[in-house]
């Protein structure tokens, strides 16, 4: 979907060296020209279950993956995401 839309993925936590401070949480970063999306994990030890939705460092949406259905959770941040393209 951000691909279509002209974005373009710059940075997978999950494929950065375990030593990178990217690594910590999980986090896609996508950019357009001097547009940010980010979807991450807000933290490692405390708030692990919780993450959020960031367009140009002003947080869109936030969700709790513990309380509910985990395709609930994609289809609400799949909603949130195409809302703020």
């Amino acid at each position: 979907m951000l691909s279509d839309n002209g974005y373009q993925l710059t940075l997978d936590s999950g494929e950065v060296s375990p030593f990178d401070q990217n690594s910590m949480t999980d986090k896609l970063v996508f950019q357009k020209k001097n547009k940010k999306i980010e979807i991450a994990q807000v933290d490692w030890r405390d708030d692990y279950f919780i993450y959020r939705l960031v367009k140009s460092d002003t947080i869109i949406f936030e969700l709790d993956i513990s309380k509910i259905d985990l395709d609930k959770a994609v289809e609400l941040m799949t909603n949130k995401l195409k809302a703020n393209l």
